[in-house]
C-alpha cells in the first residue's frame, strides 16, 4: 500500500446561479449568446458549448442582458448589472448548502455589497464573519457538522495514525485487520482519501462489490481527478453488469492519466460489454475511439485480465480558488510572463494567454491577480495581458540590440514543471547557441527550459531582455534539447504594432559597466517575473446541471 498522503479537497457542489441568456451583437453581424462579463475594454463571454471568447467593446454594437435589462450602448464601457440582488433568505439557504466555506463567504459578500440599506445587513455581516472564520480554520463538513481548526487537525491526525497502522498490517499480510483499521479511520475522518481508496481496493479484491463501489465513489468525491479510483470503479461496474457505467468510468480514468493499466481496463470494459449493447449505444463511440488510439500506443491488442490499480505518489495539487461569485476555479497548467510596464502590462506567449477560461497571475510577493487579455497576436507566439495594481510594479526593459550574438551569455527565468517544482521561479544560465532568422523562434540557447517556462524572460548579462522563451527542441536519450526564444527586436516590433492597445512605451535598458553573475541577475529580474496560472471553471451553475 502506498504511504504517500494526499491533501484532501472537497468539491464545491452548490454555487451562485448565473444568467446565461445574454446576447452580444457584433459589428460584423455575428450574434454571440452566453454569459457575458465586462472586463475593462473587453467583454468575456462563456458560450453555450462551454467554450469562451473575449471580444473588444469597440467591436460590439449591442449587449442584451438575459434578464431583460436595457442593452449597453454600442462601443460603450460595460455598465454594472442591474439584476435584482438575491434576498437574505435565499442567500442563507444557498450558503447553508455549500461544500466549501469560501463559497458561502462569496454569497454573503455579494448580498452585503448589494443591500447596503437592508434591515438584514447586521445579521448578514454576522453570517459573513462566521463563514470567514470557517475559511480561516480550513473547516470541512463532516457528518453534517462544520469542523475546523484544532478539532479538525486532531481528527485528521488520528485518522492518519490509523491509516499508517493499516499500512503496516498490509505489509505484514494482516489484510483483515488492515480492513478493520481502515474502516475505523473512515469513521474518525470520513474525508480521508487514501483510507476510502484502499478500503475500496481491498473490497474489490474480496469481491465485495457494493462496499467497493461505496468506498471508491467516496474517494472520487474527495479527489475527483483520481484516475486510479475511476479505473477500479470501472471493474466494479462491469462485475455488477452495469456496462455503460463501466465504460464511462474507464474512459474518464484513461483521459485523466493514460497508462498501460488504465488502457487495459478501458479495453476490457468495452470488450466485456455485450456485443449488441456496444453496437447500438452511441454513448460507447467516444470510448471506442479512445480505446483504438490508446491501445495502439501501448500495443494492447485484446481484452485481458483486469488490473486492480493502486496509488502512485503524485505532486500536491493547488487548492481550488473561489471567486466573489462563489464560482470555483482550478488550475489546469501554468506558464510564465514578465511585467513590461509599471501599471501591470505583462508579456507572455500566445499559447499561454489563449488557454483556459481565466488567467491568474502570481506576483513575486505571492499576491494573485486576475488578468485581462489585451492582445493575442495572430503572427507570432506573443501576447499581452494586464493586471490592476494600486502601486507601481517592477518591470523589465529590452536590450538595445535586436539580437544577441552566438556565444553570448544569457539566463532564462520561469516556472517550469509547476506541479513538481511547486511553482517556484527557476533560473538557468547558458549561452546563445545560434540565431536563425528564418525560424519563428529565432534564438537557440543552451539554457535548460521545460513546460512552464513558456513566456518567461531570456536576459543578457546585464539583466535586459534579449528574448522571450517559447519552447524546447524535441529530445530523446541520444539528443540533448535546446531552448528557443523570440528575439528582443521582434518583441519591439510587436509592441510598436500594438501600441494603441498596449498603451505602453517600452524603453531600452542600458548595458552595465560590468556583467552580473547569475545570483545578481536573479535578484534584478525575479521581481518582474510572474507565474501565469491557466484556470478552468471547476463547476457548472446549478441551472445547467443535468
Amino acid at each position: 500500500m502506498n504511504k504517500f498522503l494526499l491533501t484532501v479537497l472537497v468539491a464545491l457542489s452548490v454555487i451562485t446561479p448565473i444568467v446565461i441568456g445574454d446576447t452580444l451583437r457584433l459589428k460584423d453581424g455575428t450574434k454571440l449568446e452566453g454569459r457575458v462579463i465586462p472586463q475593462g475594454e473587453n467583454y468575456w463571454i462563456k458560450l453555450a458549448d462551454g467554450s469562451s471568447k473575449t471580444v473588444a467593446v469597440s467591436d460590439v454594437t449591442q449587449w442584451i442582458r438575459g434578464d431583460g435589462a436595457a442593452a449597453a450602448p454600442a462601443g460603450a464601457a460595460a455598465a454594472p448589472s442591474t439584476r435584482p440582488v438575491v434576498s437574505f433568505t435565499v442567500t442563507k439557504t444557498k450558503a447553508n448548502q455549500v461544500d466549501l466555506p469560501a463559497a458561502a463567504v462569496a454569497l454573503w459578500q455579494t448580498f452585503i455589497d448589494g443591500n447596503s440599506a437592508s434591515p438584514d445587513l447586521p445579521t448578514a455581516k454576522t453570517e459573513l464573519a462566521t463563514w470567514q472564520k470557517r475559511v480561516d480554520e480550513n473547516a470541512e463538513r463532516i457528518n453534517g457538522k462544520w469542523v475546523g481548526g484544532d478539532e479538525r487537525k486532531a481528527m485528521i491526525d488520528k485518522a492518519n495514525a490509523m491509516f499508517k497502522e493499516a499500512d503496516h498490517m498490509m505489509v505484514a499480510n494482516q489484510t483483515l485487520q488492515a480492513m478493520a483499521k481502515l474502516e475505523e479511520a473512515i469513521k474518525t475522518y470520513p474525508n480521508h482519501f487514501q483510507a476510502n481508496f484502499w478500503l475500496g481496493f481491498l473490497n474489490l479484491k474480496a469481491e465485495k462489490y457494493d462496499k467497493a463501489q461505496t468506498n471508491l465513489e467516496n474517494a472520487i468525491r474527495i479527489e475527483p481527478d483520481s484516475a486510479e479510483a475511476m479505473s477500479n470503479l470501472a471493474i466494479v461496474f462491469n462485475f455488477k453488469k452495469q456496462y455503460e457505467k463501466s465504460v464511462q468510468s474507464a474512459l474518464k480514468a484513461a483521459t485523466i492519466k493514460d497508462s498501460p493499466e488504465m488502457v487495459q481496463n478501458l479495453v476490457n470494459a468495452i470488450g466485456y460489454t455485450p456485443e449488441e449493447m456496444r453496437k447500438n449505444n452511441v454513448k460507447f463511440r467516444p470510448a471506442m475511439e479512445a480505446s483504438t488510439l490508446l491501445s495502439s500506443k501501448y500495443r494492447i491488442t485484446r481484452p485481458g485480465n483486469w488490473v486492480f490499480v493502486g496509488l502512485t505518489p503524485a505532486a500536491p495539487k493547488s487548492p481550488p480558488i473561489v471567486d466573489k461569485e462563489g464560482k470555483r476555479w482550478i488550475a489546469m497548467g501554468n506558464g510564465t510572463g514578465f511585467i513590461v510596464s509599471a501599471d501591470g502590462l505583462i508579456l507572455t506567449n500566445k499559447h499561454v494567454a489563449e488557454e483556459g477560461d481565466m488567467l491568474l497571475v502570481r506576483l513575486s510577493d505571492g499576491t494573485q491577480k486576475r488578468a485581462e487579455r489585451v492582445v493575442i497576436d495572430d503572427e507570432q507566439d506573443l501576447a499581452l495581458i494586464r493586471i490592476k495594481s494600486d502601486k507601481p510594479l517592477p518591470f523589465l526593459q529590452l536590450a538595445a540590440h535586436d539580437e544577441p550574438g552566438p556565444g553570448a551569455e544569457c539566463t532564462a527565468l520561469g516556472f517550469p514543471l509547476g506541479n513538481i517544482m511547486r511553482l517556484t521561479l527557476q533560473v538557468t544560465p547558458g549561452s546563445v547557441s545560434s540565431v536563425i532568422d528564418a525560424d519563428t523562434s529565432n534564438i537557440v540557447v543552451t539554457c535548460k527550459v521545460n513546460p512552464g517556462n513558456s513566456g518567461g524572460p531570456l536576459v543578457d548579462k546585464y539583466g535586459n531582455v534579449v528574448g522571450i522563451v517559447t519552447q524546447k527542441t524535441l529530445s530523446n536519450t541520444a539528443v540533448e534539447s535546446y531552448g528557443k526564444a523570440i528575439s528582443a527586436g521582434r518583441i519591439r516590433d510587436f509592441m510598436k504594432k500594438q501600441a494603441a492597445k498596449a498603451k505602453a512605451d517600452l524603453k531600452n535598458g542600458e548595458d552595465g559597466t560590468a556583467s552580473l553573475n547569475t545570483e545578481a541577475i536573479y535578484k534584478k529580474v525575479s521581481p518582474a517575473a510572474v507565474c501565469i496560472m491557466i484556470m478552468k471553471s471547476g463547476d457548472r451553475p446549478d441551472s445547467q446541471k443535468p
